[in-house]
């Protein structure tokens, strides 16, 4: 088990490398430059322009950019906010615990929901109910999150008035109404992401369920709850608990839309404004802060496979 975990962590080394790259030639494809963004009416000045480019080594090759920034990095040192002049490090980890527990809660409502949905779907032979979860899981597919979030923000808390507007208190010094507080914005996040559980939760079930050991338990006699509970459910939980991973990991970076709605400070938003004002230190270390969480989530999945099925083995 320690040589596997070691394993994905050096393999961590390369993705990160090709994840740096990849990011690096992009966002300097992008209309503009920090300096530009910088200067606004005065970057028609051709020599204030030139001035401000080389104090920030715009003015050199890209390849040497990235060897310099390269540089830095391997020394732990992210770079600074090229519109802030502040401590790129500092900046996220600002902003990262708004969205580590918008990711949480989001995910907490998602799988409360989502695996008793669809091992209900599965294990009920009624047809309104399996007509009643197909349209439930395709509303909450097919719905985006920008239009879903706003008609919360309008229902609940402008007309009902029943949870406060961009009032995100630290869970430490007020966890009630923290928690009122990331309720919407959490179920906003949600409701897709449980309409795909649930219907992973389905089809896993309904697979085991086949299998001849369920039936064995089934003409054994044994109750219903206690075949579904430890002989269906518990060995359906291995793709169900990859899809997890999949989207925990997803929720790290991919809040964009509703931190933007809901006006969380979040990484989301964060990489919005770096992108905006061409911030090519801040937004190359938000993605790589990103990815190297995405790495460690789907490393705590594979590592749970072994508790739920105790067959699988990393060498």
């Amino acid at each position: 088990m320690q040589t596997y975990i070691i394993k994905r962590l050096l393999f961590l080394i390369p993705v990160l490398f090709v994840v740096s790259v990849i990011v690096f030639s992009i966002i300097h494809l992008i209309p503009g430059d920090p300096a530009t963004v910088l200067l606004g009416t005065e970057a028609a000045d051709p020599g204030l322009l030139t001035r401000l480019k080389s104090s920030l080594g715009l003015d050199k090759p890209l390849h040497i950019q990235y060897a310099l920034w390269l540089g830095r990095v391997l020394k732990g040192d992210l770079g600074r906010s090229v519109r802030t002049g502040e401590p790129v490090l500092k900046l996220i980890l600002q902003r990262f615990p708004f969205t580590l527990e918008l990711a949480i809660y989001a995910l907490f409502l998602a799988v409360v929901v989502a695996i008793p949905m669809g091992t209900m779907a599965a294990t009920t032979s009624s047809k309104v109910v399996d007509i009643a979860f197909q349209t439930m899981t395709l509303f909450g597919l097919s719905t985006p999150a920008f239009w879903s979030g706003t008609m919360f923000i309008l229902l609940f808390s402008v007309h009902l008035g029943w949870f406060p507007i961009v009032n995100f208190p630290p869970f430490a010094a007020a966890p009630l109404k923290n928690l009122q507080g990331f309720f919407l914005p959490a179920l906003t996040v949600a409701i897709p992401n449980a309409a795909a559980m649930a219907r992973m939760a389905r089809a896993a079930v309904l697979e085991v369920s086949q299998q001849e050991y369920v039936k064995a338990a089934r003409a054994k006699g044994l109750p219903e709850k206690i075949v579904v509970f430890k002989h269906i459910l518990k060995n359906a939980m291995v793709p169900i608990i990859t899809l997890v991973g999949i989207i925990a990991g997803y929720l790290l970076g991919g809040t964009i839309i509703v931190e933007q709605v809901f006006a969380i400070p979040g990484l989301g938003r964060l990489s919005v404004e770096s992108v905006i004002q061409r911030d090519y230190p801040l937004l190359q270390a938000v993605v790589l802060f990103v990815t190297v969480g995405f790495v460690i989530v789907n490393l705590i999945v594979d590592l749970l496979y072994v508790f739920l099925n105790p067959k699988i083995r990393y060498g």
